[in-house]
């Protein structure tokens, strides 16, 4: 691991589910390349940190067997030379961000694996404009688009057929409070 004088430390939160055991998460670093570069294991409380790290920009992956997880992009600078990840673990898997919130109901995404379009289906308690993005391992915006949507049941299809084969992360996110993020799969 790169040597300096920033740092990276989270939290993962599993808000009204219980971790059989939280210490066998295993957060691991990547660099921008997605080479792993460290490893920490989540303790008891669900507290990691990554400590006397070299500036730059870094990415964490939580690794629980049987889960999805998040890919977590941190930037470190003399501006901000440390890092506070808040990750939070649902039925869904381990997330950057809460998975359901607001005004979502429930939601369904497939076919994952997808190749040329990918649908959502959400149940709405209010009406909202969400905006649909995608983003690569890299943590790169590849695909972005607005949507609005009425109280009840919706549905929408994302045409994922430019994106290359490999996996991605589909974040569906709305003033109103709906936040979804999940990992995706292109297959061609």
């Amino acid at each position: 691991m790169p040597v300096g004088s920033g740092g990276i430390n989270g939290q993962v939160k599993h808000p009204g589910t219980e971790i059989l055991n939280v210490d066998q998460i295993a957060m691991i670093l990547t660099d921008e390349q997605g080479n792993a570069i460290g490893f920490r294991k989540v303790n008891a409380s669900g507290t990691f940190d990554f400590s006397a790290m070299a500036y730059g920009t870094y990415y964490l992956k939580p690794e629980l067997p049987n889960f999805t997880s998040d890919l977590v992009k941190v930037v470190l600078s003399a501006s901000k030379p440390v890092a506070s990840v808040t990750l939070t673990f649902s039925s869904n898997g381990i997330l950057g961000v809460n998975d359901i919130s607001g005004s979502l109901e429930s939601y369904m995404i497939y076919p994952n694996p997808a190749s040329d379009v990918l649908n959502v289906s959400l149940k709405l308690s209010t009406s909202a404009s969400p905006v649909a993005q995608i983003y690569n391992f890299s943590g790169q915006l590849v695909y972005s688009e607005n949507f609005g949507l009425t109280k009840g049941e919706n549905q929408i299809k994302l045409n994922v057929g430019s994106l290359t084969t490999g996996m991605y992360t589909l974040r569906i996110i709305s003033s109103g409070g709906i936040m979804i993020s999940q990992k995706i799969m292109i297959m061609r």
